[in-house]
């Protein structure tokens, strides 16, 4: 009876752990994955690019990022990852060639963190980025306003044409 009583209790406290634990924006090294995911869902990317130390991308994570991933609200709109971009080693590009973390930075021309790009599963920017954190009260706005934007993007079509009219 203890032991059952005392599985019981660490079962409760394992889940209840587990329901606030807070999500990690998931990093990546591995574009060519992303866009697997990004082609499949047909869901646009949203990349953050941070470095370890930038206030504000722990604010980016924390207030924005975070309660993004938790509500669920987003599953079905975009995929969001994150690149550390002082961090040493090599990515695998959107062509699936390894090469070095700083040159997917040079690619994109990040020169300030935090900046999020808006990406369709080759690697091109679906909408205009975001640079910093501007003005916290409006910030949630614009990121939904972009994410729905580079969303539209991605699916749009081509007009069709009219066979009849030469």
């Amino acid at each position: 009876m203890r032991t059952l009583k005392s599985l019981t209790i660490a079962l409760v406290l394992g889940l209840s752990q587990t329901a606030l634990a807070k999500p990690d924006v998931k990093t990546t090294d591995d574009f060519t994955q992303i866009a697997k995911i990004s082609k499949a869902r047909a869901l646009p990317i949203l990349m953050v690019f941070s470095s370890t130390g930038c206030a504000y991308c722990v604010l980016l994570e924390n207030d924005f990022l975070r309660p993004m991933l938790i509500s669920g609200d987003y599953t079905d709109k975009v995929i969001i990852r994150k690149v550390v971009i002082d961090q040493v080693g090599s990515v695998r590009d959107f062509n699936g060639k390894r090469i070095l973390s700083n040159a997917i930075v040079g690619k994109y021309n990040i020169s300030v963190t935090p900046t999020i790009l808006f990406l369709d599963s080759h690697g091109h920017e679906l909408t205009k980025r975001m640079v910093g954190v501007g003005t916290v009260d409006f910030f949630g706005g614009f990121l939904d306003q972009a994410i729905d934007q580079s969303y539209r993007r991605l699916h749009q079509t081509k007009p069709s044409v009219n066979l009849t009219e030469r």
